[in-house]
């Protein structure tokens, strides 16, 4: 991953529709009956289908992040993409 996107000429590599740069948007998960929420994540979505296209550094940021709250067992979680940098899973006792 280069943390840059990784389209030719801006373009979907899916459909061939214009990519529109700097968008927010959700990022939902399912894990082990677990649904996680990212909300406000930083990508570029295809004006044609709507397919977002995150860079490598977001999708590290988002696997870090699911890896991290997997263990908590919740049913659904949700967080904001731009409040990740302050946030840290409290260990459980």
């Amino acid at each position: 991953m280069t943390g840059k996107p990784e389209r030719a000429e801006g373009r979907c590599p899916f459909c061939g529709g214009t990519l529109i740069p700097e968008q927010k948007v959700l990022a939902p998960f399912v894990i082990d009956g677990t649904v996680i929420v990212v909300k406000d994540v930083p990508a570029e979505v295809c004006r044609n289908c709507h397919e977002p296209f995150f860079t490598g550094e977001v999708t590290d940021k988002i696997l870090e992040l699911v890896k991290q709250l997997r263990p908590l067992k919740m049913e659904v979680i949700i967080v904001n993409f731009e409040s990740l940098p302050a946030f840290e899973i409290m260990p459980l006792k």
